[in-house]
């Protein structure tokens, strides 16, 4: 077996959105909710599906796949919801924004 990467399929949002975003996180961690941490704004995506441990030499296969997929989709927009946290807001491990 060789060497994986852990791999995810995501769109990636514009600055606005991560701005706007990461400021929904500012005010959570203003909440002082116990164990938070935030991503840095570039690091804030949209993931669509989890892939898990990929093996490098299949990385190639995937994108290949993925562009081919949306080959012929059009761009579209996304409306932000309201904000919520799992588990819960006390014990948040993921912050999530309903779109």
């Amino acid at each position: 077996m060789g060497e994986t990467i852990r791999a995810f399929v995501a769109i990636e949002l514009t600055d606005a959105v991560r701005h706007a975003l990461a400021a929904v996180g500012e005010e959570l961690r203003r909440a002082r909710i116990d164990g938070l941490r935030l991503v840095r704004p570039e690091g804030i995506h949209l993931t669509l599906k989890f892939l898990g441990d990929v093996e490098h030499d299949q990385i190639s296969a995937i994108e290949s796949g993925i562009a081919l997929a949306a080959r012929g989709h059009p761009r579209f927009s996304l409306v932000l919801g309201q904000p919520g946290a799992f588990p819960n807001t006390p014990r948040a491990r993921v912050l999530w924004v309903d779109m």
